[in-house]
Formats: C-alpha cells, sequence, structure tokens
C-alpha cells in the first residue's frame, strides 16, 4: 500500500510540473521555448511511466492474494464445489489442461515474462483443484497436489528479487502434504532461508518449525509464522 500511495504521490507532483511547463512553454519564444518544450515531453512521458508502473504493482498484488486463497481451500468444501464443476470438463481435460498452464508457466519463465508465468501458475492451481474435488482427495492429498506449484512460484519470485515471498512458498511446498522433512527439503529451505537474510532467526529454528508442522498445514499458518520471523527484523 506505501508502494501505491508513493506512486500516485508522485504522478500528481509530475502532473503539477507538466501543467507548469505548458504554461511556461506559451509565455516563452525561442530557445527558452524549446527547452520548456523537452521538459515537457519528458515529464509527459515520466507521468505515462507512473500510471502503467502503479497498475502492473497493483495486477501482481491482486494476483498473489488470489494466490494466497487458493493455497487455503480445503478437500472438505467438495460437496459445494463438486456441484458448481460438476459436467463442466473430464478428469483428463484438468490435468492436461493443468499440464498446459505449466508448459506455459515455463516457457513465460524462461523469457523472463515472470507476469505471464504467474498467471499460468495460479491457472494450474485452479485445475489442480477442480481434479482433486472431483476426485474426491482428502485434505492432506489436496495439500500435496497444490503446494507442489508453490516450488514454480518460489522460482518466479525469486527471480524476481522477491526473497520474503519465495522463502514463504517454498516452506508451504516443502511442509504441506509430507509424511516427513526431508534431508532435500532441508537442503531447499536452507537456499531461500539464506537469500531472505533472515539474522534474527537461525536456520536451525526454522528447520525445527518445518518438522514439528510437516504434513497438513495451511499456507496461513506459515504466512503467520514468517510474517513474524521477519518482524523481527525491524
Amino acid at each position: 500500500m506505501s508502494g501505491a500511495r508513493s506512486s500516485n504521490v508522485w504522478a500528481v507532483a509530475v502532473v503539477f510540473v507538466v501543467v507548469v511547463l505548458a504554461a511556461l512553454s506559451m509565455s516563452m519564444d525561442g530557445e527558452h521555448a524549446r527547452g520548456v518544450a523537452i521538459l515537457l515531453a519528458a515529464a509527459t512521458v515520466f507521468s505515462g511511466w507512473l500510471v502503467f508502473n502503479g497498475q502492473r504493482r497493483r495486477r501482481r498484488a491482486a494476483e498473489y492474494e488470489r494466490s494466497a486463497l487458493l493455497n487455503n481451500q480445503w478437500a472438505d468444501k467438495a460437496s459445494d464445489e463438486e456441484a458448481q464443476f460438476a459436467g463442466v470438463v473430464t478428469i483428463d481435460d484438468y490435468l492436461g489442461r493443468a499440464a498446459e498452464a505449466h508448459t506455459k508457466a515455463r516457457i513465460a519463465w524462461r523469457d523472463k515474462h515472470y507476469d505471464e508465468a504467474w498467471g499460468n501458475l495460479i491457472t494450474q492451481k485452479q485445475l489442480y483443484l477442480q481434479h482433486a474435488i472431483r476426485e474426491k482427495f482428502s485434505a492432506h492429498e489436496l495439500l500435496a497436489l497444490d503446494a507442489s506449484v508453490d516450488v514454480h512460484m518460489a522460482n518466479v519470485l525469486r527471480m524476481e528479487g522477491r526473497h520474503r515471498q519465495a522463502f514463504l512458498h517454498i516452506m508451504y511446498a516443502m511442509m504441506a502434504g509430507r509424511t516427513s522433512f526431508d534431508i532435500g527439503a532441508a537442503e531447499r529451505v536452507a537456499v531461500y532461508y539464506r537469500r531472505a537474510k533472515l539474522t534474527k532467526t537461525s536456520l536451525s529454528d526454522v528447520l525445527d518449525y518445518a518438522r514439528a508442522h510437516c504434513g497438513r498445514v495451511e499456507f496461513t499458518e506459515i504466512r503467520e509464522q514468517t510474517a513474524w520471523w521477519f518482524s523481527k527484523e525491524e
């Protein structure tokens, strides 16, 4: 929210400068008028960029919240959701379309189109959820399927330099729906832990938490825990 407010303040300031420069350009002649005109053009372009960047940030924030909501949908909602999705597509269509969305996400990630990659990963989650509902997955099975996508979400966030959010998603991916927190999971969490720069919480404390809560753990629980760790850094 603070970033959005800052962008809005800048946009208003630039618009004010554009108006002032426009007024000056009409009252000047010769070289001075041309110089003001150049500044006016630059200010106009910068104002347009601020508006575009603000819209992009708001869109990504909305998509991120959407993914968080998807992470917290449990299989005990299956009775309501099954009626909604019954007869729309076949089981194979759910998984086939999920695989297609994953392929599109990988291509977009390779081409550094991270917004597009993120959107396709959200689509993959939705299709996995629909498949799990149709198949009547248990809560544990649903978590395991859903969390498998978060490995790739963490990678997208890592490439964008959003290491704290990447750490949250890798924690969820390595903990949710698992029967144990193995060495491979610990090593992957350790890599993201170092990038997140958690100086006030030790790696051993993070791994102890992961081992103790591995299995049927909700995304919101992990988000609250990581938020508490990060709050100690401030």
